[in-house]
């Protein structure tokens, strides 16, 4: 298991155990378990956010993990990348690269794999402390997180389910609990996507990296 104690957080977000590809495949095989149903994708997000509107890149969808995770080192040096928590199928259309609609949000989430925190630091003080501090509260919680994932300016932190689950508004409300007894932030809907391990947080004038803090496939 790849995992950082409190006191060892700034050590291992200044050298990470492993490389971005293999931070990225092994954050994505934990989330996503179990085999992918008739027409459901993996989606991947590429996004600009350090202008105002955040200039929209590729979004792609995959069949596999290895793809999913490959395009995101792949877009890294250029775009914040993200991928979607939730399993993608159109409505419609067999295949969702043949989908009509623009918007693709919730109505578009066939399961969900997973519950999840979003924690941003709110302070500009040492990140590194705070970081230390927030990966303690987290790994305090019962169940704590299985995975946790440094933002670039927080954490986002997983449980896994056993194997992807329909009932989307019981995942949305685990959501709400979290957000409300850990302190996150609105971050609970179906169709949100994430940032990956392996990539940078490219919001501020500095590029800060997404590295994978726990997991236990490692």
């Amino acid at each position: 298991m790849v995992t950082a104690p409190a006191a060892h957080i700034p050590r291992l977000l200044g050298d990470s155990k492993l490389g971005p590809r293999e931070q990225a495949r092994q954050h994505l095989l934990t989330i996503f378990r179990g085999e992918l149903q008739s027409g459901e994708h993996y989606e991947l997000r590429c996004l600009d956010l350090s202008v105002r509107p955040a200039t929209k890149g590729p979004r792609l969808y995959f069949r596999s993990l290895t793809e999913l995770s490959d395009a995101a080192i792949r877009y890294r040096e250029q775009w914040d990348v993200f991928f979607g928590v939730g399993l993608r199928r159109c409505p419609v259309a067999k295949d969702i690269n043949a989908c009509p609609h623009r918007e693709r949000g919730r109505d578009h989430i066939s399961r969900l794999p997973a519950a999840w925190g979003d924690f941003d630091l709110h302070s500009d003080g040492d990140r590194e402390h705070g970081l230390e501090t927030l990966v303690g509260k987290l790994l305090s919680g019962s169940p704590p997180p299985t995975v946790l994932v440094a933002s670039g300016t927080g954490i986002h932190a997983y449980w896994p389910l056993v194997e992807p689950t329909p009932d989307l508004e019981r995942v949305e409300a685990v959501n709400r609990s979290v957000k409300r007894l850990l302190g996150g932030d609105n971050a609970v809907d179906a169709a949100r996507v994430l940032r990956v391990a392996g990539t940078f947080n490219r919001k501020y004038r500095e590029p800060l990296p997404v590295q994978l803090l726990r997991c236990p496939h490692v």
